[in-house]
């Protein structure tokens, strides 16, 4: 899967997306990085990091690393 867009949840900073994020512009520099005040998942906010590929596909790990590691496994598919 090319990733052309990547969409994060101001709210879930407390789950250290920002470590995600920044890791992701340096894996994926032509990807189109989007920030939003709520993307209504907010379980998920809460709990765990997360993000969406591509406008479409939910990315979700138990911790910031694991996180990094499923979008290059998920990249990879």
């Amino acid at each position: 899967m090319e990733i052309r867009q990547i969409e994060y949840c101001l709210s879930n900073e407390g789950q250290a997306v920002n470590e995600v994020v920044a890791a992701l512009r340096e894996l994926y520099p032509d990807a189109n990085v989007m920030e939003w005040g709520c993307l209504g998942y907010c379980d998920q906010c809460f709990r765990k990091p997360f993000v969406f590929l591509n406008d479409q596909v939910l990315v979700e790990a138990d911790t910031a690393s694991a996180l990094i590691e499923r979008i290059k496994k998920t990249a990879a598919d």
